[in-house]
């Protein structure tokens, strides 16, 4: 860690500035995707499947995956997590290019993508703290959120665009190279490592302890479950949302990419407020809650209005309550666990939460091959906003965010 509690340290900044790139790279490939896959097949539940199906190795390795980067070199899995991921995106265009890229194949790329997702972001999660003081880390994360964002907008808002100048091949090319660069410059960031973490447990024990810790603080455990469900409900929104851009007159490929740019817009103003105004412990857990209703509350308002313009202001607004009430949850269990924890229970909190994301991706899929887009999003919100006021009466979370 920076001994000088400066955030803008060398290794903070090596972060940033991979993230950056690859960020960029995988907003333009996952619009591409979806309509390549779309045009592909024409079906919006092959779509979800795939969407899907990026997720399953997080939720099957996850636990699992949290001992391993809480015992093994942090930096290395980093590393080797993104150029795998890029030399199959690359092999991807080369396929795509030459008009031999099948769905399975898709498939196959979606769950390599998935098992370094699954190393990657608890690696990454337990580095952070690593590298800036504890007492930045809510800015630090806001800062590097606030940038992923940024590069979320550019790729997303020009994404659509782009897919119909350059096309898939093209833009699937990009992504890989992004990755690979963001391999190369995170080769030189410095963490600790201690070899002998691991010798000290089996894998088997220290995941049991990680599930354990999580089993005894009631708020924690309580706070994964909701985002459980929120994650459902934006798993349906990813999937609908092509269907409904796609066949509605005066919206399509372009202004999907403008709305998903304009998501992370709302996520850049919310990171932003976090980066400049301090909440305090007492009003911590009042933010978090409104902050979930909001986000839900207006995802429904957006998926009811009849206007472009209108969509995305609630969407914005939307996207600007959920990155508030994320990162207040990831700072408060960044700081309130041990570093030898951190992988164990980032892991397990991460496998958690994504569980319903590939459950949202399949329903959503073949909701919009049943109902309209919107009325499905509009139904997911409903039930999660019952879900959430359930969930979040409960003590043990005002204690735990508090």
């Amino acid at each position: 860690m920076d001994k000088k509690g400066k955030i803008w340290n060398k290794n903070y900044i090596l972060l940033l500035q991979g993230q950056l790139v690859s960020t960029i790279g995988d907003s333009l490939y996952s619009i591409a995707l979806a309509f390549f896959v779309l045009k592909l097949t024409g079906s919006t539940a092959l779509v979800g499947m795939i969407m899907g199906i990026v997720t399953i190795p997080r939720i099957i390795l996850g636990p699992f995956a949290g001992t391993i980067v809480d015992r093994y070199n942090r930096k290395m899995l980093i590393v080797w997590a993104d150029f795998i991921r890029g030399i199959s995106i690359v092999a991807v265009s080369f396929l795509a290019y030459n008009d031999m890229l099948k769905v399975w194949m898709l498939m196959e790329v979606a769950v390599i993508d998935g098992v370094c997702a699954t190393f990657f972001n608890p690696a990454m999660e337990t580095v952070m703290p690593m590298v800036v003081p504890e007492d930045k880390l809510v800015k630090a994360n806001s800062i590097f959120g606030m940038g992923q964002s940024a590069a979320d907008i550019i790729g997303q808002t020009a994404g659509g665009a782009l897919y119909k100048l350059l096309g898939a091949p093209m833009i699937f090319l990009i992504n890989g190279i992004s990755y690979i660069f963001s391999a190369g410059t995170e080769t030189c960031i410095k963490v600790p490592y201690d070899k002998t973490a691991k010798q000290e447990k089996s894998i088997w024990q220290d995941m049991k302890q990680g599930l354990a810790y999580i089993n005894r603080n009631k708020g924690l455990f309580w706070v994964i479950v909701m985002s459980f469900f929120i994650n459902f409900l934006f798993g349906n929104i990813r999937v609908l949302l092509i269907p409904w851009f796609t066949y509605t007159e005066g919206f399509g490929e372009a202004h999907y990419g403008f709305l998903n740019g304009a998501c992370s817009a709302g996520m850049i103003v919310g990171m932003l407020i976090l980066s400049i105004v301090t909440i305090k412990d007492e009003i911590k857990y009042n933010v978090y809650r409104l902050s979930v209703f909001a986000f839900i509350g207006f995802v429904i308002l957006g998926a009811a209005a009849n206007k472009f313009w209108a969509v995305v202001v609630c969407f914005i607004l939307a996207f600007m309550f959920q990155i508030v009430f994320n990162m207040l949850l990831n700072a408060t269990v960044m700081v309130n666990t041990p570093e030898n924890m951190r992988g164990k229970v980032s892991a397990v909190k991460l496998t958690l939460c994504m569980a319903a994301s590939p459950a949202g991706n399949f329903i959503g899929g073949f909701i919009a091959e049943a109902v309209s887009p919107r009325m499905g999003i509009i139904y997911s919100g409903a039930i999660a906003f019952v879900i959430a006021f359930i969930i979040l009466c409960k003590k043990d979370i005002r204690q735990f965010m508090s």
